[in-house]
């Protein structure tokens, strides 16, 4: 039994060192695939979208980084008539067609 608890906290720090030496690696990859997923699977894969859509109301946010980002989304580009500039679950105060301003009183900057 000690021999196997030894064991796990071993893991356990070896673990925990490997995730601080490649911390920033890690953040930099999580930031590129998050910012391509937000940018070409919104409204074009029903999951992506609505993942997306759920994590920016709970967490209050807006695009992967920045609410900026929406602009180069596939979203954006391939209706060039919708009025939005953010999603909707990108409002303070969520409801339909409140992304037309990407205003800082309107949408969450972070």
């Amino acid at each position: 039994y000690t021999f196997l608890l030894l064991l796990v906290f071993l893991l356990e720090a070896i673990g925990g060192v490997l995730a601080y030496i490649y911390e920033e690696q890690v953040m930099a990859e999580l930031s590129l695939r998050l910012t391509d997923t937000f940018n070409d699977g919104y409204m074009v894969d029903e999951s992506v979208t609505q993942a997306v859509d759920d994590m920016q109301l709970e967490y209050k946010c807006c695009g992967a980084l920045s609410f900026q980002e929406w602009s180069d989304s596939i979203w954006v580009e391939n209706n060039p008539t919708m009025n939005n500039t953010v999603p909707d679950s990108c409002c303070k105060t969520p409801s339909p067609y409140c992304g037309v301003r990407d205003h800082p009183s309107n949408v969450w900057y972070t």
